[in-house]
């Protein structure tokens, strides 16, 4: 199903735990998205499996979604890449894409955001 998002005028609420800049293809901000204080997360479960030279081998899979608000209109959520995994029914579900570093190679931002 494709949709077309024209997000202009919509609230953009920040359910990680950090800040989301918005970047310019220079890498300039442009846009701060604040964390709201809630982190929406996937459960996840872990079984280990196995070992590889004394280190041990889990097998994960994630679950439930938590702290995900209901779908409000005009409002979307940014979340992490694993948590919009878990919900690609949700249209109103975006992470960020483009990641954008600075010169010591820590992540300051991002240059767009992605739908799964």
């Amino acid at each position: 199903m494709s949709v077309d998002y024209d997000l202009n005028g919509v609230e953009v609420v920040n359910l990680t735990p950090h800040a989301v800049n918005l970047c310019d293809e220079d890498g300039n901000i442009f846009a701060t998205y604040p964390a709201s204080g809630t982190v929406a997360r996937c459960e996840k479960s872990q079984v280990q499996v196995g070992t590889l030279n004394g280190t041990p081998i889990f097998s994960v899979k994630m679950g439930e979604v938590n702290d995900l608000p209901e779908p409000r209109d005009n409002t979307v959520f940014i979340v992490s890449r694993i948590t919009a995994d878990a919900v690609p029914e949700r249209t109103d579900v975006f992470c960020t894409n483009g990641l954008v570093r600075d010169d010591d190679g820590q992540p300051v931002g991002c240059t767009s955001f992605s739908k799964v």
